[in-house]
């Protein structure tokens, strides 16, 4: 009998907390599809065939999910203020990039035609020689210690 009064007031409990849950989740919906609404204003607002290179990238809805309405207000009134003051160009104008040639330049280009200097490489020249017992009894590793101990002493 204990055992079901207690399993019996935790099924209330919780269901006291899933309706709070479920209150929460409504008005946070709620927030989400005020947002949005600004958010389509926004973009519909936006300007048609130019680009504002001043202004970087459109927040995703991701970002303004995480945002009060303050401050979705206050990112459309600075995109508004950016829009006004800032530097416009067209849609599918070329950005000039450093090293570029000038207009000028490119009309004046030509196109080399006829046949090019070939390129050479030399190939290094190969000696044979017989190995002889002066060369095998070399000892090439304690002469390079050697060396390298006197130049560490310098």
């Amino acid at each position: 009998m204990f055992l079901l009064k207690c399993v019996s007031k935790l099924m209330l409990k919780s269901g006291k907390i899933v309706a709070r849950l479920q209150e929460e989740r409504g008005t946070m919906q709620e927030e989400r599809d005020t947002i949005q609404e600004k958010h389509d204003t926004m973009q519909t607002d936006k300007w048609i065939g130019e680009i504002n290179l001043s202004l970087q990238i459109m927040p995703s809805w991701t970002e303004l999910n995480q945002q009060s309405l303050e401050d979705v207000d206050a990112f459309k009134q600075e995109d508004e203020g950016v829009n006004m003051t800032g530097k416009t160009f067209q849609k599918n104008g070329v950005k000039r990039r450093a090293g570029d040639s000038s207009p000028e330049e490119r009309a004046n280009a030509t196109q080399v035609q006829g046949t090019y200097l070939p390129i050479v490489r030399e190939k290094p020249s190969v000696e044979l020689v017989k190995v002889t017992d002066e060369m095998k009894a070399f000892k090439a590793y304690y002469k390079l210690r050697l060396e390298c101990q006197i130049k560490e002493s310098r």
